[in-house]
């Protein structure tokens, strides 16, 4: 594959991959300087990523809250304990919350700004539902609940599109007409298929896969929780382009999140910003908004 070596090399990826890929970057920087790697490293692109547990928190709640997630009564609870004599924007939510050093979770400080905090945070959140990575998008986690859901529902008319999904993009409730979401037990049964294995060359017959391995989830110690630094560096010690995107109805890894983050690393490492905050369009609509640094190109997806 020698002929690839000279070709744009990206790195990308989603979710906790915000912390992945910044910090494998990292290495890869720090390889090129000493010529221990040699590649055309053009830049990384982030999609929804884990940058700030701690704008995470402090923006989750208002958003939660705006988009009719909370009511009012948990609204005024979290203002009277949490900030009485400050915005809900500008609200340390975060300096509430501890981290329990041998899981990585979040828990309250016990207090009762805290205990607020967490079951907004965590319990609202996690607790429901919703899919709290799409709050709009319907899912599915059966056979018989995809059934029940289109049941008496004309099919969208078909359209030439990916071989293996063609037909299956039934009452879609994205406005492209995208496929449904699949739930974790449908690709649990999906990525545990001989076939499936032998195609993507997993060769571990006794082994199971899972969305979420209990033993990674209980054995992992997390060390990185913000990614300022970690950005700085990137920046002060490379020319690679950024790019952050975050859809926006995301609550995991929200927008607000990363807008605040970018805001603050833009600010600290003197990265000028090229015109004002504008729609970025698709198909003719208006498809999210984008802010153009003189490194990092950050948008929003609808």
């Amino acid at each position: 594959m020698s002929h690839l070596k000279t070709r744009a090399f990206y790195l990308s990826g989603h979710s906790y991959a915000g912390a992945y890929i910044p910090t494998l970057t990292i290495q890869i920087i720090k390889g090129m300087k000493k010529n221990e790697f040699s590649a055309n490293f053009q830049g990384i692109l982030i999609g929804n990523g884990v940058m700030s547990e701690k704008r995470q928190h402090n923006t989750l709640v208002p958003i939660m809250y705006y988009h009719g997630l909370i009511g009012s009564s948990m609204w005024s609870k979290l203002k009277n304990a949490c900030c009485p004599a400050t915005c809900m924007t500008e609200c340390d939510f975060w300096s509430h919350m501890v981290i329990e050093p041998s899981t990585s979770n979040y828990d309250s400080d016990n207090s009762l700004c805290g205990n607020l905090t967490w079951i907004t945070t965590e319990f609202d959140q996690w607790g429901t539902p919703n899919d709290m990575y799409d709050i709009y998008q319907d899912c599915y986690y059966s056979q018989s609940a995809r059934n029940h859901r289109v049941r008496g529902l004309n099919l969208i008319e078909k359209s030439i599109s990916f071989t293996d999904g063609a037909n299956q993009n039934y009452d879609s409730t994205d406005a492209h007409n995208g496929f449904d979401c699949w739930g974790s037990s449908m690709a649990r049964q999906y990525l545990n298929r001989p076939d499936v294995q032998n195609a993507i060359h997993v060769n571990m017959p006794n082994f199971t896969w899972s969305s979420c391995s209990r033993f990674v989830e209980d054995n992992y110690n997390r060390s990185v929780y913000e990614l300022d630094d970690i950005f700085d560096f990137i920046l002060q010690n490379s020319n690679i382009s950024i790019l952050i995107f975050a859809g926006d109805v995301d609550l995991v890894c929200n927008f607000m999140m990363q807008e605040l983050f970018v805001n603050d690393v833009a600010q600290k490492n003197n990265l000028i910003l090229h015109g004002d905050r504008t729609p970025w369009m698709f198909r003719g609509r208006i498809a999210g908004y984008q802010r153009i640094f003189d490194r990092i190109h950050h948008l929003t997806v609808k």
